[in-house]
């Protein structure tokens, strides 16, 4: 109890079930304004602190573990110890999980997990790619023909550092893995990932700004990409992709996290065979994309080409060109979007790209996006 003994300020628990969850070593306190509790072990059920869904509130659970938008918060912070089982949607799940959360008035000051991926979600091998000159994640962590002998996991960091300002810091071994236990793609095989960024205060009040890479990982059967690769006739690679998957040798690029729509001006991925940029936004409310780019077969050869003084920014179109290339756009429904191709891009140098796209001079338009 409280000092007035009409409340309940502290609570000691061996064990402590409801809905999905069972945890034991139970401690929480209920201070003036802040709520913290401590848990020893056990399975937590976060899906509907996740849900995006207004009715979640007037489901059957507890109205102690959803709390009501309108209602005014405490600041609040969890802290573990090693959880067997992370719960946070409909079979997705991490294991040996340890995380600490804490949320103020003004948003999420602080998010640091460390989990493992249960093996169901595991990518079959991929060979390393062939290094190149470009920079790689800080681990050196390709990966194993065989993915059953290493761990698959994921860490996430998001702190305050000092005048409110907020790092970030994630990565994992297996960015197919993470990307399937996520429940964002099915069609990513492999692949180191580390993500870096900062933002001004606690999210989502603040945006995150943070840059991305990736390296030595495959894309198979992804809809979106052979409808892009059938309209530009690029055949060869669409087989590839329909077969053992597109080799990827790095992914690279800046974007921004604002109020659940990620936005970049360029992001790059490339291999042997093929390579792509893409720029716009992906809107997590509405479940919308609005991005354009270029798909670049033959991607090494460009590659070359591109190293050459002068002739080779003429040929390529400068970074993220190449000699050949199909201009896109994809706009709608993250399920059924609207795809774009234009066919006066194939087989067109980059300066006479430019001149088809509005990308450079002498056509001064603010970016490649096609007309529908």
């Amino acid at each position: 109890m409280d000092q007035a003994g009409r409340d309940i300020s502290e609570i000691f628990a061996d064990s402590l079930s409801f809905g999905r969850t069972s945890v034991s070593a139970v401690h929480l306190r209920r201070l003036p304004g802040e709520v913290t509790v401590s848990v020893g072990g056990g399975t937590i059920d976060a899906e509907p602190y996740l849900s995006r869904d207004d009715t979640a509130a007037s489901t059957d659970l507890d109205p102690v573990t959803v709390p009501v938008d309108n209602e005014p918060r405490d600041a609040f912070s969890v802290t573990t110890r090693t959880l067997d089982t992370l719960l946070f949607g409909e079979n997705q799940y991490l294991e040996s999980v340890t995380f600490s959360l804490q949320q103020s008035t003004g948003g999420w000051e602080r998010i640091v997990l460390d989990g493992e991926i249960p093996e169901r979600f595991w990518s079959r091998a991929v060979t390393a790619a062939a290094p190149d000159d470009s920079p790689a994640p800080e681990e050196n962590t390709a990966q194993e023909e065989t993915t059953g002998e290493t761990k698959k996991t994921i860490s996430i960091d998001f702190r305050p550092l000092i005048e409110n300002k907020h790092t970030l810091r994630a990565k994992t071994n297996d960015m197919g893995a993470a990307l399937r236990v996520l429940n964002i793609l099915d069609t990513v095989q492999g692949g180191v990932m580390e993500v870096r960024g900062e933002s001004d205060g606690p999210s989502p009040a603040f945006p995150i700004k943070a840059s991305m890479q990736a390296r030595d990982y495959r894309v198979v059967n992804a809809s979106i990409l052979a409808k892009v690769l059938t309209f530009g006739s690029l055949t060869g690679a669409l087989n590839t992709l329909s077969g053992e998957g597109i080799a990827f040798e790095r992914l690279i690029g800046d974007f921004e996290i604002n109020n659940s729509v990620a936005s970049s001006e360029m992001m790059r991925a490339y291999g042997a065979a093929i390579g792509l940029t893409a720029k716009g936004q992906l809107d997590f409310n509405t479940d919308q994309f609005d991005v354009a780019g270029t798909v670049i077969p033959a991607y090494t050869i460009s590659r070359v080409l591109g190293k050459i003084p002068v002739l080779g920014d003429i040929l390529t179109g400068g970074e993220g060109g190449g000699f050949l290339g199909v201009t896109y756009s994809i706009r709608g429904q993250f399920d059924d979007p609207e795809i774009s191709v234009n066919p006066l891009s194939v087989l067109a140098p980059g300066f006479l790209r430019g001149i088809f796209t509005g990308e450079g001079e002498p056509v001064a338009l603010p970016d490649e996006r096609l007309q529908p």
